[in-house]
């Protein structure tokens, strides 16, 4: 399976977050618990801007 067929799992991203300890992972696996905002559309937004920022770092040029 690819790196990026595994991004896109959700719940190889919510374990992921639970093991870096991060409190939405923990908080989405709950019904009814997520905050506004943390909708999937808006949580694909943050994930794309984020990757976004490292390949425009990874791909620009070296002085």
């Amino acid at each position: 399976m690819s790196i990026g067929a595994l991004m896109m799992d959700p719940q190889f991203v919510r374990r992921a977050a639970q093991d870096r300890g991060d409190e939405l992972a923990s908080s989405d696996s709950e019904a009814g618990s997520a905050t506004p905002g943390d909708d999937p559309p808006t949580l694909r937004a943050r994930w794309h801007t984020g990757w976004d920022r490292w390949r425009t770092r990874l791909t620009r040029e070296k002085p």
